[in-house]
């Protein structure tokens, strides 16, 4: 946070009151990620090509963010959802990069009703599952941690 607010400026940050969320109000900042492959809207976003040649480490610090913001733990794997096939896609390379097993690539349509409030809606999510965590639990949040199943 700190790093952020050296170049953008404290007064252009606004953090929630839990500190699970934050937004910069900088065009400058926004600019610099799309400079950097960080795209804007759910159907644009892909990994950026750089990532591919991040250590380790680094590579997994990037898939448990985006599972932790974008998916969710069942038993013994995690689940990436997307409404872009594409960026699952780079997701499952740079796992089998960093060495966890990934899975194949599901498309669902998914109905809502809303609860009658509204005319119901369709829509189409991607999901791909991953398993052989070993090496990512320990850059997974606490939330995500506590929902996989333990290590045997």
């Amino acid at each position: 946070m700190q790093l952020i607010e050296r170049y953008t400026g404290a007064h252009r940050i606004e953090e929630r009151k839990d500190g699970n969320y934050f937004r910069i109000n900088s065009v400058e900042f926004a600019l610099w990620l799309e400079a950097n492959g960080l795209r804007n809207g759910s159907r644009q976003k892909r990994v950026p090509t750089w990532a591919f040649t991040l250590p380790t480490n680094l590579q997994l610090a990037l898939l448990a963010g985006y599972l932790d913001g974008d998916g969710y733990a069942r038993r013994s794997e995690l689940v990436a959802k997307s409404a872009n096939p594409e960026l699952l896609s780079d997701m499952q390379v740079l796992e089998t990069l960093s060495g966890i097993h990934t899975g194949l690539l599901r498309t669902q349509e998914v109905q809502c009703d809303f609860g009658g409030t509204v005319a119901p809606k369709c829509y189409v999510t991607h999901q791909v599952a991953f398993t052989g965590l070993n090496q990512l639990r320990r850059h997974l949040s606490h939330r995500l941690r506590s929902r996989l199943r333990p290590v045997e």
